[in-house]
């Protein structure tokens, strides 16, 4: 479950000697801000090195879609079926 400030404001934007102004958002709403814009970042991780990438989505049915080209570094860390871990984040 990701957090938004009390006042609606993306945690990211709360300093961190406030954590009471932090609250849990349930997947609706998560879906309702990715909506909401076009593009995130993406982080992972690629022989050993911290890949972000800035990245435009989709939201589908709950589904998170990331465009890439099948010769581009994020389409390689999945080929073959291998799971990359990964982080995603959007400003909203």
């Amino acid at each position: 479950m990701a957090s938004e400030t009390s006042t609606g404001l993306p945690a990211a934007r709360v300093p961190s000697e406030h954590p009471e102004l932090l609250r849990a958002i349930e997947p609706s709403r998560c879906l309702e801000l990715l909506q909401a814009v076009t593009f995130g970042r993406l982080a992972t991780v690629d022989a050993g090195r911290v890949v972000l990438v800035v990245v435009n989505h989709l939201v589908d049915g709950g589904d998170i879609f990331i465009r890439t080209r099948p010769e581009a570094r994020l389409a390689r860390l999945t080929e073959g079926g291998r799971i990359a871990h990964a982080a995603f984040e959007v400003d909203s």
